[in-house]
């Protein structure tokens, strides 16, 4: 019986050695984003203290595609709240599902937690179809992600800037 258990024993520690092979994520128990699972440390941890990120991208519209997407940097949890700015509108503060109109034209974005992607569509106010440009234009966004905002956000600040949520944290 007990060569059986060893036996067993050792079929199990094999089987789960080779299972775990691959297994990257973050290792360090301290982080927010700690894994069990993971067997090596892929760079991916995020610390308490690292609960603000920042990203500003470029997205380009034209006479063929009326939204784009962008991948962003940072990893999304359920929790977090992600805000998008228009840099050359500095009135567009968007908190999602929240659409903005500009100057006739309804900029709208969403975050695709399942692959990630912050999608931007671009729909004319007057019919919400499509908005398609005339000749190729390029917007700047920046994309602000806070972590755990559940803890740290209040309501009353969705429609503050960036800058000024910055401020508050710093």
């Amino acid at each position: 019986m007990k060569i059986y258990l060893r036996k067993i024993s050792t079929i199990v520690i094999i089987l789960l050695s080779i299972s775990s092979c691959g297994n990257g994520g973050c290792t360090d128990p301290n982080a927010l984003n700690y894994s069990t699972l993971a067997v090596t440390d892929d760079g991916s941890c995020i610390l308490p203290t690292q609960t603000l990120f920042e990203e500003e991208f470029t997205l380009t519209f034209g006479p063929n595609n009326s939204f784009s997407t962008y991948e962003p940097l940072f990893n999304y949890v359920q929790g977090d709240v992600i805000i998008l700015e228009h840099l050359s509108d500095p009135t567009f503060n968007y908190w999602s599902p929240l659409p903005v109109v500009s100057t006739g034209v309804l900029l709208w974005g969403e975050y695709g937690d399942n692959n990630g992607d912050i999608y931007i569509y671009t729909d004319e106010v007057s019919t919400g179809n499509n908005y398609y440009w005339s000749t190729e234009v390029t917007l700047g966004f920046r994309a602000f992600l806070i972590k755990n905002s559940a803890r740290k956000i209040n309501p009353e600040l969705e429609f503050m800037s960036i800058d000024e949520i910055k401020s508050t944290f710093l």
